[in-house]
């Protein structure tokens, strides 16, 4: 006996009433799996952010997100300037921004999530020879940053492996 064929049974009261529930059970489920897959999506363009040591251990950078852009500071040097005081960005080709202490410094910047633990689009400061290049991040696990700049073709240029501090 079908609960259809039973006198009272709710499906019996409203014959309509099962496709509705099958729709209705499709719709749940497909806008959890679609929350899942954004919840994933928005956690893996965060694992970039945190702080990172340089390949050649001189530095830490600080990357975070601004506006669904990343960008990464330095915040710590190894060495230090003559008489204890700041390194200064000596090297950049804008006269002015020269006297200004490499902590605090933002060499990444303008970068996008392109999926698949990517970041492109931005843009790498390097200040022992003050050059900008285009530059792509890829998080190879999850404490290393392969860091990538270069100047017109990515082929053209070279990438440091940064440590998640």
């Amino acid at each position: 006996m079908l609960e259809e064929d039973i006198p009272g049974h709710a499906l019996t009261n409203f014959p309509n009433q099962r496709p509705f529930l099958h729709f209705m059970m499709r719709f749940i489920f497909i806008h959890l799996l679609l929350l899942s897959s954004i919840c994933n999506y928005l956690h893996a363009q965060s694992e970039i952010i945190g702080t990172w040591l340089t390949e050649d251990q001189t530095a830490k950078v600080r990357i975070f997100e601004n506006d669904n852009r990343y960008f990464g500071k330095i915040i710590w040097l190894k060495e230090s300037g003559t008489d204890g005081k700041d390194l200064l960005d000596e090297n950049n080709p804008d006269q002015p921004l020269r006297n200004r202490p490499l902590i605090g410094v933002e060499i990444l910047t303008n970068f996008r999530y392109d999926g698949n633990q990517k970041w492109s689009g931005g843009e790498i400061y390097e200040p022992r020879h003050g050059h900008v290049s285009s530059g792509k991040l890829k998080l190879s696990s999850t404490n290393q940053l392969e860091v990538r700049g270069y100047i017109g073709l990515p082929i053209f240029g070279s990438t440091e492996v940064w440590t998640r501090e």
